[in-house]
């Protein structure tokens, strides 16, 4: 990533200091193929939001013992795929998630 990419990318995703943000507004002015870089990381973040499940409390508070549960009952060494599993499954579409399984088998043996 060149210093215009991630300047673009901080800049969409509000994680750039003040100073930096002069620098934006300067290349905006100045050249219209960082305003396209800016439009098009912009396009995409949006686009992605579109994707992006939002959990209620209560849906979140289930998620965390079930993962709890499973990472009591399987010892440490296999918590990471015990984690996105559980994460997975309450996340995804359940058409999403069988689809992953069944064209790439389980992924996390």
């Amino acid at each position: 990533m060149d210093e215009k990419e991630e300047l673009a990318y901080l800049y969409i995703h509000g994680m750039l200091p003040k100073e930096q943000k002069l620098r934006v507004f300067e290349l905006v002015r100045t050249e219209p193929e960082f305003t396209q870089l800016l439009t098009e990381e912009l396009l995409m973040v949006r686009s992605l939001e579109l994707y992006k499940l939002r959990l209620d409390e209560g849906k979140k508070a289930e998620l965390y013992d079930r993962i709890q549960d499973k990472v009591a009952l399987q010892g440490s060494a296999s918590w990471l795929s015990t984690i996105v599993r559980s994460v997975m499954r309450k996340t995804m579409p359940s058409i999403a998630y069988l689809t992953l399984i069944k064209v790439k088998g389980d992924v996390f043996t």
